[in-house]
């Protein structure tokens, strides 16, 4: 898919949200390959398509890891494949996945950048440990695991509605 194909899709479709699984294998700014000045421009695009008024959207730009970052726990931004600077400077939020490396069921996530970072954030405090269930691809906090709350439906409350007036009469 080329620059002008998402383009079309975002004017199209116009999303709230883009996930834009392995941008670095959108063509455009010359070619699929991997130069610097390339990646520069297309994470610039990228970021100017979530300003674009006309299909404004949040947009969420997944890359590789270089070597760098090969078996880190806590992947430093400058390892992300291809840039030591161009792609972090396009990002208002860095979100890293390492692989914690006595156990590869956890995962070690951290935000090395955050343009909008709270009063008194450190690294440190960035940084958390999540357990992965790789059999359904889920996410869990260590020390709590995540249920959802059943929602309750117009329909249910019509039908308890319904329930507390017959009982009543």
């Amino acid at each position: 898919i080329n620059v002008s194909q998402v383009q079309s899709l975002l004017r199209i479709h116009k999303p709230d949200v883009v996930v834009y699984d392995m941008i670095d294998a959108v063509y455009g700014f010359g070619g699929g390959g991997m130069d610097v000045d390339r990646y520069k421009q297309l994470y610039s695009w990228a970021r100017a398509q979530c300003a674009n008024p006309e299909y404004r959207h949040v947009g969420i730009a997944l890359t590789q890891v270089s070597h760098d970052g090969h078996d880190e726990e806590y992947v430093p931004k400058h390892a992300l494949e291809g840039s030591k600077v161009a792609k972090q400077a396009q990002s208002d939020v860095l979100i890293m996945i390492g692989v914690k490396k006595n156990n590869s069921n956890l995962r070690c996530i951290w935000t090395p950048r955050c343009k909008r970072t709270r009063r008194g954030a450190t690294e440190q405090n960035s940084k958390f440990i999540a357990r992965f269930n790789g059999n359904v691809g889920v996410y869990e906090d260590s020390s709590q695991r995540y249920e959802p709350k059943p929602v309750e439906t117009k329909l249910e409350n019509n039908n308890a509605d319904e329930a507390s007036t017959q009982e009543s009469s």
